[in-house]
């Protein structure tokens, strides 16, 4: 199994910690979904976002998959209820992307978000994501690598 220890990204406040294979197949076993680990695990796990002073988790953030062969990969997160509205996923999120872009083979990244999502919405806009394509429900956001 691969180990992912000693991995952390870090902000201002949060700690970015990927689980590991054992972690994940335990969450997934929990959530009632059972998947299998590949060797893209960072592209392929949760990474808990964890208040640095209190040792306290305050949501989830990761990617969908490695990325294709064109350097996509989209991106999900969840911010637990008693911690929105407090900028946590916006830093959480500004994170992910700079780690993202930092690996040579990831070019755009992409989210989705529903409508009636403004808090979410609001989070990749203060990311620079750019709408792209909707659906009665849904809007697609993108984000690409900056190229000097």
């Amino acid at each position: 199994m691969t180990q992912l220890t000693g991995i952390r990204l870090e902000t201002l406040r949060l700690s970015l910690s990927p689980l590991d294979a054992d972690q994940l197949v335990l969450c997934l076993q929990q959530s009632g979904t059972f998947g299998h680990c590949t060797e893209e695990l960072l592209f392929t796990t949760l990474w808990i976002m964890v208040k640095k002073k209190q040792k306290v988790p305050v949501g989830e953030i990761g990617f969908k998959g490695p990325p294709s062969e064109k350097g996509l990969v989209e991106i999900g997160y969840a911010t637990y209820p008693e911690f929105r509205n407090q900028g946590y996923m916006t830093e959480a999120l500004n994170c992910m992307v700079h780690w993202a872009f930092c690996q040579a083979h990831v070019q755009i990244i992409l989210a989705e978000t529903d409508k009636s999502n403004a808090a979410s919405q609001r989070i990749l806009n203060k990311n620079h994501f750019q709408p792209f394509a909707e659906s009665d429900t849904m809007f697609w956001w993108r984000l690409d690598r900056y190229v000097e």
